[in-house]
């Protein structure tokens, strides 16, 4: 036997060359997998840190019942006095703070002014008169009023909370909270 591998020792090493070869590509697409596994655990666990500190603002009328009804009865009127009765109330849902709160009614022509808030702590709960700018609100049921309002995060990143309200439908109702981030 020994005498075999003498008189092939040159292919021996060129057989052992081409195993070290090999195993060292299969350890380098190992190596490389790994490293990309890392990566998509690491950013996860940076987007699960920074959710769990995230703001999320809720809105809604303080009092559904009157606040509601008052709103669904002006829709169409022509007094712009209307306008002053109403009180949005914002709660932060989520588990950090919200900053530099902008908080308004679109469309435009609902005649509501923005409003600005510096800070809104977790649990923290705000009512917020809506300020008229004039004129009649219009009663257009297939544009109805969305309530809305921007904020940061403590990371700077921008998040907007939707909901819109559609009067006329029995009961008048609040449509589902809609979030987006930028």
């Amino acid at each position: 036997m020994f005498d075999w591998l003498n008189s092939n020792a040159g292919a021996m090493q060129a057989a052992s060359a081409l195993a070290n070869v090999l195993l060292v590509c299969i350890l380098v697409g190992v190596t490389a997998w790994y490293a990309w596994q890392t990566q998509r655990m690491a950013k996860e666990m940076r987007e699960q840190r920074m959710d769990a500190i995230r703001p999320v603002i809720d809105i809604h009328f303080p009092d559904p019942r009157t606040s509601l009804e008052r709103l669904s009865e002006a829709i169409g009127e022509e007094e712009s006095v209307v306008r002053d009765r109403y009180t949005v109330r914002l709660r932060n849902i989520g588990s950090g703070p919200a900053f530099d709160l902008r908080v308004g009614v679109s469309p435009e022509s609902y005649g509501f002014e923005d409003m600005e808030l510096i800070r809104l702590d977790p649990s923290q709960e705000v009512e917020q008169p809506l300020r008229a700018q004039g004129g009649p609100i219009p009663a257009d049921p297939s544009d109805p009023p969305v309530f809305w309002t921007e904020y940061r995060d403590v990371f700077g990143n921008v998040w907007s909370s939707k909901r819109t309200f559609s009067p006329g439908a029995y009961p008048n109702q609040w449509g589902r909270l809609v979030i987006t981030r930028g």
